[in-house]
């Protein structure tokens, strides 16, 4: 019975090693061979690890997660901004005018150094912040677009993330 518990637990430590290994390669692939800049945040809430990394195409994906698997971060990022308005984000850094000012939930904001659309649905503890570097056209020929969306982290922890990412 015990040599049956020591092979469990041994065999769930390698399962967790070898997927972390292939996070951390699949991380560095992305880094290496995608043509946008990957972006990786310097903080994450110490009560949440990286659990899946998906590379598909042009798109990363990043989900770190609690172990209930109640609370997340999930980033993703692509190297073109679709469907998104990109002249309207670089717009509201210079004139501060935000088209979602009468809608209490959404609203243009800059973060650090990006710019984008913030959603804040308190009922549910969920934000999200669709977002693009904060760099005049003149300085960059297409905007990568960036989207973390976060469950039961506050509006501080949130903040705090984006401003990390580099």
């Amino acid at each position: 019975m015990i040599n049956k518990l020591y092979m469990l637990s041994s065999l769930t430590f390698l399962i967790l090693i070898i997927g972390c290994s292939n996070n951390d390669d699949l991380i560095k692939q992305a880094t290496e061979e995608l043509d946008y800049d990957v972006l990786l945040p310097s903080y994450i809430p110490s009560k949440l690890e990286l659990v899946e990394v998906t590379l598909e195409d042009d798109r990363l994906f990043l989900n770190y997660q609690d172990t209930e698997e109640t609370t997340f971060i999930e980033f993703s990022q692509r190297q073109f901004a679709r469907g998104i308005d990109t002249e309207r984000f670089l717009e509201f850094t210079e004139t501060g005018e935000d088209p979602y000012e009468k809608f209490p939930k959404l609203s243009y904001r800059e973060i650090g150094n990006y710019v984008g659309e913030y959603e804040d649905r308190e009922k549910i503890h969920r934000l999200s912040f669709m977002f693009i570097p904060s760099v005049p056209r003149s300085q960059i020929d297409n905007y990568p677009f960036y989207h973390i969306r976060a469950v039961g982290i506050d509006e501080e922890d949130f903040h705090k993330v984006v401003r990390s990412l580099n």
